[in-house]
């Protein structure tokens, strides 16, 4: 498979590529350098960084969770979201369906609904 870039943005994405590159500025992400930030609070941000790391150590914990939502039959999971942040749980239950013996993921934006037993699934049911 070959890609490019539309011309118009291909000349300022390679150049920071070099930059990055460079400027080592990947390792210095990790070890998240706030020099690479605008000096607002970004350096505050880069949790994301380590998040697989710091959810597998809680792994004893969401299969406890699993287990007590599996065991109770809730038909229907309701998970209120604003955009970005609802993400990343629509895509992993697109990818990965509709689990046996688990609850129905349903993603409401904030302001669909006014309360959670009115909330049907994303289709409107």
């Amino acid at each position: 498979m070959k890609q490019s870039l539309p011309p118009e943005i291909a000349s300022p994405i390679h150049a920071a590529v070099a930059e990055w590159t460079r400027d080592k500025k990947t390792a210095r992400l990790w070890d998240r350098d706030k020099t690479l930030w605008t000096g607002a609070d970004e350096d505050r941000w880069p949790g994301w960084l380590d998040i697989a790391d710091r959810q597998l150590e809680q792994s004893e914990r969401f299969q406890k969770i699993a287990s007590d939502v599996k065991a109770k039959g809730y038909p229907d999971a309701v998970l209120p979201g604003m955009g970005g942040p609802s993400l990343c749980p629509e895509v992993l239950s697109v990818t990965f369906g509709r689990q046996q013996g688990f609850p129905v993921l349903r993603l409401q934006q904030i302001g669909q609904c006014a309360r959670a037993e009115h909330c049907g699934s994303r289709h409107g049911d």
